[in-house]
């Protein structure tokens, strides 16, 4: 199954649309009050990129190449942009 990146982030987003209302509906609430601040990408984009990476040939996520062949030859931030 060879999915591109658009294609495995369209497939994410539709489990993550369907998930997440879900798995909120049933989580215990926490007493505790926390600041909720949304991130700055969302649920899908984040499984876009670690299942992307599981994908590849790397074995380590923080090594300077990966990084540099996802902005170059991915361009995840055109991609992701929220434009």
């Amino acid at each position: 199954m060879d999915l591109t990146l658009i294609s495995l982030f369209c497939v994410i987003d539709d489990f993550c649309q369907e998930l997440l209302p879900q798995w909120n509906a049933i989580l215990l609430e926490d007493t505790n009050k926390k600041r909720n601040k949304p991130s700055q990408m969302s649920t899908s984009e984040i499984m876009t990129i670690m299942i992307y990476f599981h994908k590849s040939n790397y074995r380590n996520l923080l090594i300077r190449q990966y990084s540099v062949f996802v902005m170059k030859n991915v361009r995840l931030k055109i991609e992701f942009s929220r434009d």
